[in-house]
């Protein structure tokens, strides 16, 4: 059998849909999965009632395939703000030299931005991800704010081995 593929993948949190899919990677003889979660179900973190509500999980959300939870240093934890996920250890994490590729779910957190560099200085290929629709975020965004991210996302995008 040839190598296996080692995979982290880099979520912000557990969500209800993505579980099906992660115990299938898991189950795949040619991939060797890692989950690291920058955040578990808080109720501190909970944004509305269509994102993220104690009823969107069940007790097999994050179940079922290698994961482990970062710790979250951020002094105002939140998924609504860039620095509500600030998680230092994924940089030694993806530097360990035990993944081959690192996918990263969005790029709306401090972590995540973390995690891009990371995988570039470790010289791991980095797969970036968004379900993002739309430039303008959840809620009222200021002009100044729309300019750069339609300037700055392109870029980083073009620093990934792969977007999807």
């Amino acid at each position: 059998m040839a190598d296996r593929l080692r995979l982290l993948i880099v979520s912000p949190h557990p969500v209800q849909h993505e579980g099906p899919a992660m115990r299938a990677l898991a189950a795949r003889d040619d991939i060797e999965l890692t989950v690291a979660y920058c955040s578990l179900p808080d109720r501190r973190l909970y944004r509305g009632a269509e994102y993220l509500t104690r009823g969107a999980f069940t007790d097999t959300t994050d179940r079922g395939f290698p994961r482990r939870a970062l710790r979250n240093r951020s002094p105002l934890p939140t998924l609504g703000r860039f620095w509500g996920l600030w998680n230092p250890e994924v940089g030694a994490l993806i530097a360990s030299n035990m993944f081959d590729v690192c996918l990263v779910y969005g790029y709306a957190y401090a972590t995540c931005w973390h995690a891009f560099a990371a995988a570039r200085r470790a010289g791991v290929a980095l797969m970036m991800s968004s379900d993002a629709t739309s430039w303008s975020p959840f809620g009222e965004v200021s002009a100044l704010k729309l300019t750069i991210k339609k300037r700055l996302l392109p870029w980083i995008y073009r620093r990934a081995d792969l977007v999807v």
